[in-house]
């Protein structure tokens, strides 16, 4: 046990190293990690969960973003310190999982390597909570792969349920029913029994959480963001465009190659006989469904990990390539290897502008020169204009640049993106708009693909416009 834990430990020091190098050389972006990272700063500055901030998801990984900034202060580097833990905890249990199927530590650590250099260019895009449930579920299937007898089981695969359901709830979903597919199939005795404990334990920690959410007075938005507002956040980012089919093509061809090649191997019994790959496979199905609907090569390479997995250990199982031991020299350049894009991101950095400002929530961030300068810009015109007692509104994708340093809460409008609005949101955002008095509203000069384009069509025909400020139009509305 000490000689698995400290194997452990070490692999877990050698990802560690390169995933800080990558994070902390990473340029800002107008992506997920600004749009997370400042629905956390919100609640580590006092402000309500679904009431101040349009959250579409359950609220784990926002809850354990506000802990680390709480701990390590409020700036950008805290919350890349959280996207270090996430990427290093997956990295763990790839490593575990292949250790589980009987791989040797050598061929393991190989492999875990391998997967890091498929999955390094999405460790730039910051901490993000398909990567955090990505992990709480393949622990939860290793508890089930192999701890399965061991008394406490049932209530440690509860909590693992919950997490799973309140940090993503439509993977908590797959979740669950790939958990009662398997205890179905796979266990022989007292599978009700277990069932209902994990059930029962899920449910009373979910009640819990829905009991805080009633006392902060966020219920209502809970339910209206991450569940009635679901089928409209489906209508507008749903897409099958040429590139997402591509995507899908290469996602589902991976996914059958290994479900064939498993069931072939089972077939001509080259396989030991062992549930492990048929508990493997059962999870491989359900993770695959979370490349919906937003279908990117982001999102597929996480749905498709499974199946990666167990496509390397099926080779390894034919001993196509016939190692006993895989040579030193071979795993320590795999490891120079793996490092090798973490010194490319620091020299691509060296022309970006570091920012040192102990006070700054940038903190230790670099950015290019445009964003920093458009930043400056912007952030000035902003406090300009509150002297004169007009508040500026950004609808775009770039509000939170600007919003996090300015410390100002928009609530909804910082992120008014189609879908993410609750039911009737985008309806309801219209006619907030309409109702404004001695507002400016800075708009894109090139529409977002998640923009609300009823929204923007209403501002463009009845608003005035007044001004450019760097690449927003700036159009006015009554009472100016």
């Amino acid at each position: 046990m000490k000689k698995k834990i400290k194997e452990i430990l070490f692999i877990a020091l050698l990802f560690l190293i390169p995933t800080i190098t990558i994070v902390l050389n990473a340029p800002l972006t107008i992506d997920d990690e600004i749009w997370n990272f400042q629905n956390v700063m919100k609640l580590s500055r006092g402000l309500t969960i679904y009431e101040d901030c349009n959250i579409i998801v359950t609220p784990l990984f926002f809850y354990i973003g506000e802990i680390f900034l709480k701990i390590f202060g409020n700036h950008l580097l805290a919350f890349r310190l959280y996207n270090v833990g996430i990427f290093t905890l997956l990295f763990i249990m790839i490593f575990i999982i292949f250790r589980s199927l009987k791989m040797d530590t050598n061929k393991s650590f190989l492999s875990t390597c391998f997967l890091y250099v498929v999955i390094t260019p999405f460790i730039e895009c910051g901490a993000n909570y398909n990567v955090l449930v990505t992990c709480l579920f393949l622990i939860g299937m290793y508890l089930f792969l192999r701890k399965r007898d061991m008394r406490g089981y049932s209530i440690f695969q509860g909590i693992i349920l919950y997490l799973i359901l309140f940090t993503k709830q439509n993977v908590g979903l797959y979740y669950g029913i790939a958990i009662i597919i398997c205890e179905s199939v796979f266990r022989k005795e007292k599978v009700i029994q277990h069932l209902a404990c994990q059930m029962f334990i899920a449910m009373a920690l979910s009640i819990i959480n829905i009991i805080v959410l009633y006392i902060d007075g966020s219920l209502e938005g809970f339910i209206n963001y991450a569940f009635l507002g679901m089928k409209s956040f489906i209508n507008y980012n749903i897409s099958i465009s040429h590139m997402v089919r591509i995507v899908l093509l290469f996602e589902w061809t991976l996914a059958i190659t290994s479900y064939v090649l498993y069931i072939l191997l089972r077939k001509k019994k080259l396989l030991k006989e062992d549930d492990s790959f048929g508990i493997i496979f059962t999870f491989a199905i359900f993770l695959n469904l979370t490349v919906f609907p937003i279908v990117n090569l982001y999102h597929t390479c996480f749905a498709i990990l499974l199946n990666m997995m167990m496509l390397m250990v099926l080779i390894d199982n034919l001993h196509v390539i016939n190692l006993k031991t895989v040579p030193i020299g071979v795993l320590v350049g795999a490891y120079v290897f793996i490092n090798l894009y973490g010194i490319f991101c620091g020299i691509k950095s060296i022309e970006n502008i570091k920012i040192v400002d102990r006070n700054s929530p940038y903190f230790y961030t670099n950015m290019t020169k445009e964003m920093y300068n458009k930043m400056n810009e912007v952030i000035a015109y902003i406090q300009e204009k509150e002297e004169e007692g007009i508040d500026v509104i950004l609808l775009s994708q770039d509000a939170a640049l600007y919003m996090i340093p300015l410390e100002k809460n928009h609530k909804a409008l910082d992120l008014a993106f189609a879908g993410n609005l609750g039911k009737e949101g985008e309806k309801t955002l219209l006619d907030r708009i309409i109702k404004m008095e001695n507002v400016e509203i800075l708009l894109n000069r090139t529409p977002y693909w998640q923009e609300i384009e009823e929204v923007r069509l209403y501002i463009i025909e009845n608003l005035i416009r007044e001004d450019n400020v760097n690449e927003y139009y700036v159009y006015r509305t009554k009472g100016n």
